[in-house]
């Protein structure tokens, strides 16, 4: 999986769980089940409302931040990019070597076992 996928699903699930996963109505019945007083029920109802309202708030910052990552991992997809094509261009320009030097190679194989048989032929 890439980075950037990885990096905007994260962002885009703390998105979602700020944006209304948390049911402050089912919390305010289980803690008044489990023995709580109104009061404090209401008072933890708040303060989570409130919690979460300020994250809320934050999307812009967080929206943000998203932006500024996409940017970077725009720069990073494009120097692995120009990376890959300086790479291709040597690995182009070695076999270029390599193809030249291989006619040259094969005649001092085949000098070499010309003098080997001539060798063997007059011992």
């Amino acid at each position: 999986m890439r980075l950037e996928t990885i990096i905007l699903r994260k962002c885009c699930t703390v998105q979602a769980f700020l944006e209304g996963m948390l049911d402050t109505l089912s919390i305010a019945r289980r803690l008044s089940e489990s023995g709580l007083k109104r009061e404090q029920v209401e008072v933890h109802a708040d303060v989570i409302t409130d919690a979460v309202g300020h994250q809320n708030g934050n999307h812009a910052i967080d929206d943000f931040a998203c932006n500024q990552i996409d940017i970077v991992l725009g720069e990073i997809n494009n120097q692995i990019t120009d990376l890959r094509g300086d790479m291709n261009s040597k690995v182009r320009a070695l076999d270029a070597k390599i193809s030249a030097s291989e006619p040259r190679l094969v005649c001092w194989i085949v000098g070499a076992g010309l003098v080997v048989v001539r060798l063997c032929s007059t011992a």
